[in-house]
């Protein structure tokens, strides 16, 4: 699905130099093309349809964010700030206005001369797996999911008689931790091998005058090229002179290997836990009834 969008700048609203963010409203306006809306066949006397935000919820939409941002809202005033237009080949626009609150990199180091940088990163959370560059978002994902079942592994002991041998739910709720544990380790080599590209990579490109690591537009916005598993290496590694093959362990071979083995390991570790635990059941089953019988 590729999603066209527009984003405009209303405002920018304030910069804190105490909390390192700023704040700004803007319009942003997204256009795709869904198939499964098209009603040109209904020869409509309409080019085009407008709708409000309460059809947009029963839409498909593309779930963008700023994945960044510490604040993001819509403008209520005093009604959702939302407007749908639908085309009759399909064609969605969708624009909205929102505040959102970005963070910044401040450096006061050359103050009252200094240049200060603030970024937001607009992308989508549907995707499989979050990219390798998204070190916080995984990291509060990993530890919130480890602090869960933990605690739900506390209710459950709690709720149960004490019992000196293992349970079913014992074994399945340690396997799930160590799974989770895995991908913090996982998590842990990667954020190290990021960090130790980017401080590569910050070093020739001292070396290199007026070499650049973003792209720039003609209105001077630029924008990070965010890849999930590109093919081959990715463009730091490129950047780096790296010659790729089966020896080359970048952060975004890792999470693409780990994508699977960590899905495949579960699986397996499923089938054996329920064919032993259910095979087990019915071994109890029929002793059972052979003492009765007996």
């Amino acid at each position: 699905m590729t999603v066209v969008v527009e984003i405009w700048i209303q405002a920018i609203t304030s910069i804190d130099e105490l909390t390192n963010d700023f704040e700004m409203d803007i319009y942003i306006t997204e256009t795709w093309l869904d198939p499964a809306l098209n009603f040109q066949q209904m020869s409509p006397c309409k080019g085009n349809l407008s709708l409000n935000h309460q059809v947009l919820d029963r839409l498909w939409t593309p779930n963008s964010c700023f994945i960044n941002s510490k604040v993001a809202q819509i403008h209520n005033s005093p009604f959702r700030s939302v407007f749908l237009m639908l085309f009759p080949n399909g064609t969605v626009m969708v624009n909205y206005r929102v505040r959102v609150k970005g963070p910044c990199s401040l450096d006061l180091s050359n103050f009252p001369l200094d240049l200060q940088k603030c970024s937001l990163i607009y992308e989508s959370w549907v995707s499989f797996a979050l990219g390798s560059r998204a070190i916080p978002a995984r990291t509060m994902l990993g530890v919130n999911s480890l602090l869960a079942i933990v605690f739900q592994f506390g209710n459950i002991m709690r709720n149960l008689p004490r019992v000196s041998y293992i349970k079913g739910i014992d074994v399945w709720m340690l396997v799930s931790m160590t799974f989770i544990f895995c991908s913090l380790l996982e998590l842990a080599i990667v954020g190290f091998m990021v960090r130790d590209e980017t401080v590569t990579k910050k070093k020739q490109q001292k070396k290199i005058p007026g070499n650049q690591s973003r792209e720039e537009s003609p209105h001077g916005i630029s924008s990070e090229r965010r890849f999930m598993f590109p093919p081959g290496c990715s463009d730091s590694t490129k950047s780096l002179n790296v010659t790729c093959g089966s020896s080359c362990w970048t952060p975004e071979r890792i999470d693409s290997i780990s994508s699977v083995m960590f899905p495949f390991t579960f699986f397996v570790f499923n089938i054996i836990y329920w064919f032993y635990y259910i095979h087990r059941k019915e071994i109890i089953r029929e002793n059972m009834v052979n003492r009765i019988d007996g």
